[in-house]
């Protein structure tokens, strides 16, 4: 019999559920599961949710009966084709429709109402729904939806410039009656090559194939995206189907970025690759009279960093608040419209990844935390729930009661070695940053922070800023923190127009970053020494230190901590300035500039100026009229190489990459269609190094398999024996202990691997290390070659994330499907 409920309907294409083998909800096992013996099952829970404690069982047996099945019927799709043939599909998406909620009558009974996508394929249809009895109950069927004729694209899932390849299209009848069928192409962004019409014979009971050939044009005029449409017809029925390429990159873009001040005039100096392609590398500048143009600039890396990692989406979503709140009324426009959409998608990922026990995993997949990066993620929510962010209270106080954790466990004290005090710093760092948080939720844990304070001189330079900014609110100790940050700047030297830090401020911390140190030191004066006499020196110090490293690379952290520290400050001067920027014996910039003035997207054509050795170099020569503030700039360059790398480039970290036949592991450069492919590669680092990822571009004809899907586990598994020799003879150091290993990296198919996270995406796959010692590693993946034609194979790249400096990069060249011929 049918009952009022409430129903979600949902309908997802057949083949993709049964990737992962996916089974209909079903919520009367999920609300009513079956308990063991045990003080469970005395629950007094039953009881106050049913009113009845003998109902309980009868509530699961007639929930059974009685909402066995969810009833789905009467499907109608609507679309006429278009005049001269029919309307040309180009919607495509898994799932067709999700009604989240749906009302029924008395009857059981509702209409509802969705617009199908364009995709012909069998969706199964699932429904869940509860009544206001407490009964429950699911149901699923499916739905065909097809055409007479049926054209499907057999296309790569992506292009790069320089790419030649025979795809086409597959075309089915629905009767499965033999006929003969036209297969029309055309293409916008690629070229047909050939005939652009197919004859092709579709056997009885059987489909046909119609290839054509296609080119890539090279990268001056490869567009970003490319345009393949296909039709088909027997003369009765037709079907004509359009789909988007994207065009990938065959290089790997590398950011050069310095900051400063400019009171009088400045010159500003990079130093880049000889290949450099300058008519396609971009220099960006950020110019105005307050910190809002530098922070705009860092914000910007921040959101286009091509790694996710909890750390990055943390320090991402704290920059996007500091400039939201420092531009809002300012200059409403900066951010190019309301960021709380995109805080609400960090905030909801974020919430995705906490653990059961509170902790915030490193990835999505990942079980590794700290308490330093729980702290840190949850000072994002906290900051996004002030703003108006839905954020569920549940999770932060999660987080809360694991943090707490942290500080009852008792403080160790021993050790003396450089691993052990190492540890202990770290240690102390974690808990100065639950003692923050605890204090932002508005639980301070005053005890554990008088005892931090008697430790403090046990901390980092840094931990101890920290420390410091923690205590100010506390009247009782207000003054121990003053006292803090004065120690910290009676270490400080002036350096002209800006300040150094000593030796000692750059302590190792969980997350590298060389800027963290002085933001730090910004932020705990404004709170605490406002009236410092250095303050000045210390903010172009922040800014600057990118311009003092030479090479160096900024990374998510030094990003994050100069738009956190610079929304300390108020702007000085919010009246126009007029600045002149010259490159080259030209003039690159002169107006008169407000608070986040930028001009962007400027091409190194005639800039650059070559060094002895062949490098090319940007030198920038800045100048204004003397005020009695500074103006705020950011130089920024995307460099691009002038032609795809071939060779590879080794600044710290060795990359190498081959590939291998999966039945024999010969090593290949083509196979044929169909064909399996082990992708090996092996990274050689010669000291050790943290927060490792490598970067395994595919080429167009070859797709990654992942091992974890219910249509692939059949093949072997992740095995790389190598991995642990290579530790076990580069692990050298004495203060290190061989244990340490099993902190780090994971174990797959029986193995060691160093790679803590690995994820596999259509045109690339990446590995993620949090430690490499010295020595060799290696990764391995499969592969499927499943479109024909010869491909760019760009270097495989690999780089520290809080130091991009260190990177490498494999050779490139190209890589051949042959044909399979029948």
């Amino acid at each position: 019999r049918g009952a009022r409920s409430e129903v979600t309907l949902w309908a997802v294409d057949q083949g993709v559920l049964a990737l992962t083998d996916f089974r209909t909800p079903d919520l009367l096992a999920l609300m009513y599961q079956p308990r063991g013996l045990g003080a469970g099952l005395w629950s007094t829970l039953p009881t106050i949710l049913t009113g009845d404690p003998g109902r309980l069982l009868q509530l699961a047996f007639s929930g059974a009966r009685l909402m066995e099945g969810v009833v789905v019927t009467g499907f109608a799709v609507a679309g006429a084709p278009a005049a001269g043939g029919p309307a040309i599909r180009t919607q495509f998406r898994s799932t067709a429709f999700y009604l989240a909620s749906a009302r029924t009558d008395e009857r059981g009974e509702a209409e509802l109402t969705a617009r199908l996508p364009d995709n012909l394929t069998t969706y199964r249809v699932m429904a869940v729904a509860v009544g206001a009895d407490d009964r429950f109950g699911h149901g699923d069927t499916t739905m065909l939806v097809t055409r007479p004729l049926v054209v499907r694209p057999s296309l790569p899932r992506f292009v790069r410039a320089g790419d030649s390849l025979l795809a086409g299209a597959l075309v089915n009848a629905r009767d499965g009656r033999a006929r003969a069928a036209v297969v029309d192409a055309e293409s916008d962004g690629i070229t047909l090559q050939g005939q652009s019409r197919r004859d092709v014979m579709l056997a009885e009971g059987k489909g046909a194939e119609a290839r054509f050939g296609f080119g890539m044009p090279s990268r001056d005029s490869a567009p970003d995206t490319v345009v393949v449409r296909l039709r088909a017809s027997d003369g009765a029925s037709g079907d004509a189907v359009e789909t988007r390429l994207p065009v990938r990159p065959d290089f790997h873009v590398r950011t050069h970025t310095r900051m400063g001040t400019l009171r009088d005039e400045a010159e500003v100096t990079l130093d880049l690759p000889a290949d450099v392609d300058a008519a396609r590398s971009r220099l960006t500048l950020h110019v105005g009279t307050s910190p809002l143009a530098p922070m705009l600039a860092a914000y910007e890396w921040l959101r286009v960093y091509p790694y996710q990692c909890t750390e990055q989406i943390v320090s991402g979503g704290r920059a996007l608040i500091a400039v939201w709140r420092a531009t809002r009324d300012r200059d409403p426009a900066a951010l190019g419209g309301d960021p709380r959409p995109r805080l609400q998608q960090l905030a909801d990922e974020l919430t995705r990844r906490q653990r059961p026990y509170g902790a915030f995993g490193f990835w999505n997949d990942d079980h590794w935390s700290s308490p330093w990066l729980t702290a840190y993620a949850g000072l994002l929510l906290l900051e996004a729930r002030e703003e108006g962010i839905v954020v569920d209270s549940m999770t932060l106080e999660r987080a809360a009661q694991y943090l707490a954790k942290v500080l009852e466990t008792p403080i160790d004290t021993g050790g003396m070695n450089r691993i052990e005090r190492r540890a202990r710093r770290l240690a102390l760092g974690d808990r100065v940053a639950v003692v923050e948080y605890l204090r932002r939720l508005g639980k301070p844990a005053e005890q554990s922070e008088d005892e931090l304070l008697r430790l403090a001189p046990q901390m980092t330079w840094e931990d101890r800023l920290r420390l410091a900014e923690v205590l100010a609110p506390r009247e009782a100790t207000n003054a121990a923190a003053r006292s803090l940050v004065d120690e910290a700047w009676r270490a400080v030297t002036p350096a002209g127009r800006r300040v150094d830090l000593p030796d000692s401020a750059h302590a190792e911390r969980q997350f590298p970053s060389r800027v963290a140190p002085a933001a730090r030191l910004l932020t705990a004066s404004l709170a605490l020494r406002p009236d410092h006499p250095m303050l000045g020196g210390l903010v172009e110090a922040v800014l600057q230190h990118g311009r003092a490293e030479g090479r160096w690379a900024w990374s998510t952290q030094d990003y994050a901590s100069v738009v956190m520290a610079m929304e300390a400050l108020a702007p000085d001067d919010m009246r126009g300035r007029e600045v002149r920027v010259r490159a080259g014996g030209r003039t690159v910039l002169a107006q008169v500039v407000g608070a986040t003035d930028s001009v962007s997207a400027v091409p190194l054509t005639g800039l650059l100026e070559r060094a002895r050795d062949g490098r090319r170099l940007l030198r920038l020569h800045l100048n204004t009229r003397r005020g009695s503030a500074p103006l705020f700039y950011t130089v920024s360059v995307d460099e691009i190489p002038a032609a795809p790398p071939v060779t590879p480039d080794i600044k710290g970290i060795v990359v190498e990459r081959w590939y291998e036949r999966f039945d024999d592991g010969r090593p290949v450069t083509s196979v044929k269609e169909g064909d399996l492919v082990r992708v090996r590669l092996r990274v050689t680092v010669p000291a050790d190094r943290q927060f490792v990822a490598v970067e395994d571009p595919l080429p167009a004809g070859l797709e990654p398999v992942d091992l974890s899907l219910a249509t692939s586990g059949t093949l072997q598994p992740f095995v790389t024996p190598e991995s642990e020799q290579a530790r076990l003879d580069g692990d050298r150091d004495r203060d290190g202990p061989h244990w340490q290993s099993w902190l780090y990296g994971r174990w797959d198919g029986g193995w060691w691997s160093p790679w803590d996270h690995k994820a596999l995406h259509d045109d690339r796959v990446v590995y993620f290390a949090r430690m490499l010692w010295a020595g060799s590693y290696t990764a391995s993946y499969i592969a499927r070659a499943t479109t024909a034609g010869t491909f760019v194979r760009p270097p495989a790249h690999a780089e520290e994330m809080y130091n991009p400096a260190l990177q490498g990069r494999s050779d490139g060249g190209r890589f051949g499907v042959d044909e399979r011929l029948p």
